[in-house]
């Protein structure tokens, strides 16, 4: 059963960050590195989810697995540029109900410049829309 948002009136919503690493030092029976893909909840400041990522292929088609039954309702989930595909965005959003914050590079061109078109404009377009928060990163009692 996936749990409820954290987030309503007053509160932040949750984060999260999905990242790959390579673990040093751990190899496998063929030799190829130990690889972990990991979902870490920043709110909470614990892991949430981990799954070794098997050699013949790489964290895109993992990212589905480590996320399954989460409960993305409401969380903000973090990604770095390697997942920054349309099903992704598509499934965090439609699929889990979650929100999400890509990285965008120039190794793919077509949406760098899709996203700076429609960023570009005077601020005034954009002020409706914006959210920003400052706080000392100090956990609230």
């Amino acid at each position: 059963m996936r749990r409820q948002s954290r987030a309503g009136p007053g509160r932040a919503a949750a984060r999260a960050a999905a990242d790959g690493k390579t673990v040093r030092g751990a190899v496998r029976p063929d030799g190829s590195q130990v690889h972990l893909l990991s979902v870490f909840d920043v709110t909470a400041g614990r892991t949430r989810a981990q799954r070794e990522v098997d050699a013949k292929t790489n964290e895109i088609p993992e990212l589905e697995h480590v996320t399954a039954g989460l409960g993305l309702s409401g969380t903000v989930l973090t990604l770095d540029a390697l997942h920054t595909q349309a099903e992704t965005a598509r499934r965090v959003t439609e699929d889990e109900h979650g929100h999400y914050l890509m990285i965008i590079k120039a190794n793919q061109p077509s949406l760098l410049e899709a996203v700076r078109t429609a960023l570009a404009g005077p601020d005034s377009g954009f002020a409706a829309s914006s959210w920003t928060q400052e706080n000392t990163g100090a956990r609230a009692p």
